[in-house]
C-alpha cells in the first residue's frame, strides 16, 4: 500500500518555485555571459588553487575573513559530509570563484564557490558562500544543475530518481536543503550525483555546457497535510521541468537524499504517523546499507570516508502534499561551466576545471533487456487469457554486462562484487468482491523500498484458476494488471576499490527494463 509523507517545513516548498525557474528556460535561448553567438573569446578562467584541506580560510583580500567551511560557526553544513572533504579519499578541487585578490564581503558576479569532485562515488560537491547581509534570516536555498547548448548528456541522469530510465537525457534539476541563511554569512553544502557519459570528451564549451543555479525564497504562506513540523532534513530533487503553479496544491512525487542515519531519526520524531512508517523504513534501509546487505532501498551509496565510517548517500522517492505560495526570490550564484573532460576544457572561455577527467563512475547507455516469457490459458469464453508470466534474462545479454565504467576511474580503482537482481515493482494484483486475484508471484524475496512493494528474483508469475467468477465480469478487467504491464527493474550495486589503500565504495543503482515479450506454447488448467 502506498503511503504519503507529509511535511509542514517552510524548506519543502522551496525546490518547486525553482523547478519553475529552471524549466522556463529553454537550452537554445540561453546566451552564455561573455560570449558571442559567433565567437568564443579566447581568454580561459582557471580556478585559482590552494589547499583545501589545509587551509584554515578561504583565499581573499582581506586575507582570513571566511573561514573553510568545516571550521567555526560560519559552516553549518549538513553534519553527515561536514567532515568529508579529504583528498586521500578522493576529493578533487574543480571550480574555485576565490581569490586573493577579491573582497568577500559582497557577492561578486557568478557567485562565491568552490566546488569538490569525488572521483570514486561520482560525487559533484559544490560549496557555496553567502555574504552577510545577502538576504533575510528566513530565507531557503534552492539549487539545482542543468545543461545548456546543443548538445545531449546523460550525465544528470542519476538525479532523475531511485529508479533510472537508461539511456534517456535528463536536462536538469532542482533541489532544498533544510538549511536557511544566516544574515552574519554562511556556507552551504551541496551534492550532486554523476553519471558517466563518454560523450562528453567529444563535446567543447560553450556549445555544450552546465549551468549551476542557486536562488533564495521567502516563503509567505504554507500549509501542510499532517503533523509534520520543523525543517526537512537531507534534501528534496524533482527533475526541474514543469509550472510550479500546476505543482503546489497537488501531491507531488518528489526524491530525498539522506546523508546520515541521525538526519532520518531527527525527521522521523517529528513525522506524522504514516510519515514516521515511511522514515523509519529509510532508517532500516541505511542500516542495510552500511552493512552491506542490499534491501529496502533503490539506490545509494556507502563508505569512501577515511573519518566517517557512517558515510552514505542514499535517495529514496515518495510523495508530499505541499500547499502554498512563495514570493521574492534573489539569484545567488548562476555560473555557466566548462565540463571536465570537453575537447576545449583548459582553453575555454568560462570558468575552466581544475579536476579535468570526465566526470562520473559508470552509466547504463541504453536501458537493459528482460524476456517476458508468457503463456496463454485456453478458455471457452472467446477470449485469449495470459495465465502465466516468467522474467528472465538472456545469460548473453545480462545488465551487469553493459555497464560502462568509467577509464579515468578504472586507472585508480578496481571494481569488485558486481551483482544484480531482478525487481518486480508494486505489481497491481486484481481483487474485488465477485472476482479473485489474477496473479500472484512465486518464489524470490518480498521487501519494502520506502512506499514501494518490491518482488526480487521471483521465479514466475502463475495466474490463479480464474474459471467461475472473474470472466463472467469483463468490466472489471484492469490491463495494467497484467504483468506484462508491471514495473520491472534491475538493481545492481558493486564495490570501488581504490588501488591506493583508500576506503572501499559501495555503489548500488536500479534501472527501468525494456521488456521483450515471447510467447509460449498455450496451457491447459
Amino acid at each position: 500500500m502506498k503511503r504519503n509523507l507529509n511535511f509542514t517545513s517552510k524548506a519543502l516548498i522551496a525546490f518547486l518555485t525553482f523547478t519553475s525557474l529552471l524549466g522556463a528556460c529553454k537550452k537554445q535561448d540561453l546566451v552564455v555571459p561573455g560570449i558571442s553567438k559567433d565567437k568564443a573569446k579566447t581568454e580561459a578562467i582557471p580556478p585559482f588553487l590552494f589547499d583545501w584541506e589545509s587551509a584554515t580560510y578561504m583565499p581573499s583580500l582581506p586575507a582570513n575573513v571566511v573561514p573553510m567551511p568545516w571550521q567555526g560557526a560560519v559552516g553549518g553544513i549538513d553534519a553527515g559530509i561536514v567532515g568529508d572533504y579529504k583528498k586521500a579519499d578522493g576529493w578533487e578541487l574543480v571550480y574555485n570563484s576565490f581569490d586573493n585578490v577579491t573582497s568577500p564581503t559582497i557577492n561578486k558576479p557568478g557567485g562565491l564557490y568552490f566546488a569538490l569532485y569525488n572521483k570514486y562515488r561520482g560525487l559533484l560537491r559544490f560549496y557555496l558562500y553567502i555574504p552577510p547581509g545577502t538576504a533575510t534570516a528566513t530565507s531557503q536555498i534552492v539549487h539545482g544543475l542543468s545543461l545548456f547548448g546543443s548538445g545531449n548528456s546523460q550525465m544528470l541522469n542519476f538525479e532523475s530518481g531511485s529508479v533510472v530510465s537508461a539511456g534517456t537525457n535528463t536536462p536538469g534539476f532542482a533541489k532544498t536543503n533544510n538549511q536557511q541563511i544566516n544574515l552574519l554569512g554562511n556556507w552551504v553544502g551541496m551534492d550532486y550525483e554523476i553519471a558517466y557519459d563518454p560523450n562528453t570528451e567529444k563535446t567543447t564549451y560553450p556549445a555544450f555546457g552546465l549551468q549551476w543555479n542557486t536562488k533564495t525564497l521567502n516563503i509567505t504562506n504554507l500549509s501542510l497535510n499532517g503533523s509534520q513540523t520543523g525543517a526537512i532534513e537531507g534534501q528534496i530533487t524533482t527533475p526541474s521541468n514543469g509550472d510550479v503553479l500546476s505543482i503546489l496544491n497537488n501531491v507531488t512525487q518528489a526524491g530525498l537524499t539522506f546523508a546520515s542515519a541521525s538526519a532520518v531519526n531527527k525527521l522521523a520524531g517529528t513525522a506524522s504517523t504514516e510519515g514516521k512508517t515511511f522514515l523509519n523504513g529509510v532508517g532500516t534501509a541505511i542500516s542495510n546499507l552500511l552493512s552491506g546487505k542490499i534491501v529496502g532501498f533503490f539506490s545509494g551509496l556507502a563508505g569512501g570516508s577515511s573519518s566517517n565510517s557512517q558515510q552514505v548517500h542514499l535517495k529514496m522517492d515518495t510523495k508530499i502534499s505541499l500547499q502554498g505560495t512563495a514570493t521574492n526570490s534573489i539569484g545567488i550564484s548562476n555560473p555557466f561551466l566548462v565540463l571536465p573532460g570537453q575537447s576545449n576544457s583548459q582553453t575555454a572561455s568560462g570558468p575552466n576545471p581544475n579536476y579535468n577527467e570526465t566526470m562520473g563512475v559508470f552509466n547504463l547507455l541504453d536501458s537493459p533487456e528482460v524476456v517476458a516469457q508468457y503463456y496463454h490459458r485456453n478458455s471457452t469464453y472467446h477470449y485469449e487469457h495470459p495465465a502465466r508470466f516468467k522474467f528472465s534474462f538472456r545469460p548473453e545479454n545480462l545488465p551487469m554486462d553493459k555497464l560502462v565504467f568509467n577509464p579515468a576511474l578504472l586507472k585508480i580503482a578496481d571494481i569488485e562484487n558486481k551483482h544484480e537482481e531482478l525487481l518486480i515493482i508494486n505489481p497491481l494484483v486484481e481483487g474485488g468482491a465477485d472476482f479473485t486475484p489474477s496473479f500472484h508471484i512465486d518464489g524470490g524475496t518480498h521487501e519494502l523500498a520506502g512506499n514501494d512493494n518490491v518482488y526480487v528474483n521471483p521465479d514466475n508469475v502463475p495466474g490463479r484458476d480464474r474459471e467461475a467468477i472473474f470472466y463472467r465480469n469483463f468490466s472489471n478487467h484492469k490491463k495494467e494488471a497484467e504483468p506484462g504491464q508491471w514495473q520491472t527493474a534491475v538493481r545492481i550495486s558493486f564495490d570501488i576499490v581504490p588501488k591506493d589503500g583508500s576506503p572501499k565504495v559501495k555503489m548500488v543503482k536500479t534501472f527501468n527494463l525494456k521488456k521483450t515479450f515471447v510467447r509460449m506454447t498455450d496451457i491447459n488448467f
